[in-house]
């Protein structure tokens, strides 16, 4: 790992056993990695995977990033101000200075490990 960061093939291995072939967040992962510059908002995520409104794409980015953290043993950077885990940034770089003034969304940008991951796994 560079800087605590979970490799492509932890993302790899990660993926393969969190997620059934089926999910929904397949089709999230795959609008994201093909995105501008890899980046979202979580309506746009939403709308992907045929979610009504960001706060679903937010909750199943957010399960998806604990499931794939508790698989690798991966504790991700960013935090809540309670001081919990944001589980969101296993999947997208925390901190990014991405806000979209017209919609109010900050655009999420998906972490390189993870898009090469995709890249493996042969589904971008």
């Amino acid at each position: 790992r560079i800087n605590g960061i979970p490799t492509a093939s932890e993302y790899v291995e990660a993926l393969t056993n969190v997620l059934t072939a089926k999910s929904k967040l397949w089709d999230m992962l795959k609008a994201h990695y093909h995105a501008p510059n890899k980046m979202m908002t979580s309506t746009q995520l939403a709308m992907s995977a045929g979610y009504k409104d960001f706060s679903a794409a937010n909750s199943q980015y957010g399960t998806l990033g604990r499931k794939v953290s508790e698989f690798i043993n991966f504790i991700p950077p960013g935090k809540y101000n309670d001081g919990r885990p944001l589980w969101l940034t296993a999947l997208v770089i925390e901190g990014t200075e991405n806000f979209e003034d017209d919609t109010g969304h900050w655009k999420h940008e998906m972490r390189p490990e993870l898009a090469e991951a995709l890249e493996i796994l042969g589904i971008v």
